[in-house]
């Protein structure tokens, strides 16, 4: 868990740009450029904001190597990162290594635990039951837990503490109560006893401080109206219906050639480079579970941030309305000024309190500090991620991590400069600013891999027309590279017999999700494509090298298989 380094975060350039989220669909001559009048009708509209978004993906990819070979080294711990449009996942690239042979990359399917962006979890899951009639979070928390009557008796040096804790005072971090209790991890009655010599450190609602025992106790709260166990409930409510099935709290569940290995960090003698050794310790963390436990995926995570860009959530487990509500605060802005000694604090008895701050910081644990953004991080020391929801751009990024995500050296020593203390921080807030700004771009003209992925689009789908065959075949090949064509023994005459081998092979591919665009001339595609009909979608990879001037014909097409992963 991990809320100190929160506001440290660096989110100013992002309040500047103004593009539209949706801006306008490709002009018809953008088409043109690979001679069609317009948009073929078998590719899907949401393809040509994939397309405009093409241009920024190198200036990405370079930025992410840069950061991720400056921390981690050619050879060290696994990064994913995973940009997300409204349609979905649209990029995502690994970097280091998954395993601890460090003999595998990790992909959008590797799993890494999340960390405290769990607690986004818990509060989604709370608002799911209270759409579904099972609470209200107005409701007294005494109403689900009366044990916390145990805690009012205790000394509340700021207000009295009178005042009613509710529901959403748990998922807004308003409860006034500890981030962490001592043994931090504890079963339940173990965990009610350390509660019973806690205090409230503020009225509930005047003020937000990170509380990662009020999330735990929201955790208790979902256990007890549902009548399961927190991580059964979580999975019923949310991660199901979602099909989110990379994503668990059981580690034992997760096969090994998907898990990514936790790295501890260390520095060497001068601290000047990092240094990393694999960690396998993952204990049951019992009541901390609900604050800081649960494993996933870019893939699976993506599905998750599409609910918050879409405002629109599959089986109605969460109503439009409350995905529109939490873009703002559960608890107003406090008209109180914040008291000078509401800072963060040890009381003696082993329960660390964080630093007070306005009551109007946080949504549903969403951290709203930086709006029009919604984003939470998370970090356990050996792994972590940062999570980012633009929903006025219709645009999410993702970045999880096998180590700290935070690297810092100890106090008195220097950082060094090619290390950015806040490093997924950096690599969210970069990689989000880089797509926003090619997302405002109008259209793909002249952007050659953007070509390149367009005209394989139209060769995979293309039909010959019933007049017009000798233009039509002319028009088509050139679309190749002249080594493609004859590699492929490709000519006018024999135009039918390649559509024909192609389309039963893969069939008309709709859209398509980027893996790498490691150049100006080579890109590696996951395309959505119908295999024959439509009713036996599949997806397949292919990678593509664009002519780099000229008329940016492709080349060098290979299809790697069906992906284990639908699109």
């Amino acid at each position: 868990m991990n809320y100190r380094r929160v506001n440290s975060v660096r989110l100013t350039f992002l309040l500047t740009l103004a593009a539209a989220a949706g801006a306008a669909t490709a002009f018809a001559s953008d088409w043109q450029q690979i001679g069609l009048n317009q948009r073929p009708s078998w590719v899907s509209p949401n393809a040509e904001r994939r397309l405009r978004l093409v241009d920024g993906l190198r200036g990405i990819e370079n930025t992410l190597a840069s950061q991720s070979n400056a921390y981690l080294g050619t050879k060290g711990p696994g990064m994913s990162v995973g940009l997300v449009l409204s349609d979905g996942l649209y990029y995502s690239r690994g970097f280091g290594f998954r395993d601890a042979a460090k003999s595998k990359a990790p992909d959008e399917q590797t799993v890494f635990c999340i960390g405290s962006f769990t607690k986004v979890f818990t509060g989604t899951t709370l608002l799911a039951l209270r759409d579904a009639g099972e609470l209200d979070l107005g409701d007294p928390v005494s109403q689900y837990v009366p044990e916390i009557s145990s805690v009012r008796s205790a000394p509340c040096p700021h207000g009295g503490c009178h005042g009613v804790l509710r529901l959403r005072h748990l998922i807004s971090h308003t409860a006034g109560l500890p981030n962490e209790m001592e043994p931090a991890i504890a079963g339940e009655s173990d965990w009610l006893n350390e509660l019973s010599h806690t205090r409230f450190d503020f009225w509930p609602g005047d003020f937000s401080a990170y509380s990662g025992v009020g999330v735990e106790m929201a955790g208790l709260v979902i256990k007890r109206v549902t009548h399961k166990s927190y991580t059964q409930a979580v999975t019923d409510l949310l991660l199901s219906p979602l099909s989110m099935n990379q994503s668990t709290f059981d580690i034992s569940s997760v096969p090994a050639s998907r898990r990514a290995q936790n790295w501890d960090l260390g520095w060497n003698a001068n601290f000047t480079a990092p240094h990393f050794t694999a960690d396998s310790n993952w204990p049951d963390r019992k009541m901390l579970t609900a604050a800081g436990y649960l494993l996933s995926s870019v893939r699976d995570l993506a599905r998750f941030d599409k609910i918050w860009l879409t405002q629109t959530a599959p089986s109605d487990i969460l109503a439009h309305d409350t995905l529109v509500d939490a873009r703002d605060p559960l608890i107003p802005a406090s008209t109180s000024p914040i008291p000078a000694d509401c800072d963060a604090f040890d009381d003696g008895h082993g329960s660390f309190y964080s630093a007070c701050d306005n009551a109007n910081v946080f949504g549903a644990n969403w951290v709203l500090n930086a709006l029009p953004t919604m984003w939470h991080n998370g970090s356990t020391g050996i792994c972590g991620s940062d999570t980012k929801i633009d929903p006025d751009h219709k645009m999410a990024i993702t970045g999880l991590i096998s180590t700290d995500p935070f690297p810092a050296v100890p106090s008195g020593q220097v950082q060094p400069a090619s290390i950015d203390r806040g490093f997924m921080f950096s690599i969210v807030d970069e990689t989000l600013g880089t797509a926003v700004t090619a997302d405002a771009a109008t259209d793909w003209q002249g952007q050659e891999l953007a070509i390149g992925v367009a005209r394989y689009l139209w060769v995979l789908g293309a039909k010959i027309p019933t007049s017009g065959v000798a233009a039509f075949r002319t028009s088509f090949i050139a679309q190749f590279t002249p080594a493609y064509r004859t590699a492929h023994h490709l000519t006018t005459s024999n135009v039918a017999q390649y559509i024909g081998a192609e389309r039963a092979k893969i069939g008309a591919c709709s859209t398509f999700r980027v893996r790498r665009a490691p150049s100006h001339d080579e890109i590696t595609l996951r395309l959505l494509c119908a295999k024959g009909t439509a009713a036996t979608a599949t997806s397949w990879d292919a990678t593509l090298t664009i002519e780099a001037s000229g008329s940016h014909r492709i080349a060098s097409i290979t299809n790697q298989g069906p992906a284990p992963d639908p699109y």
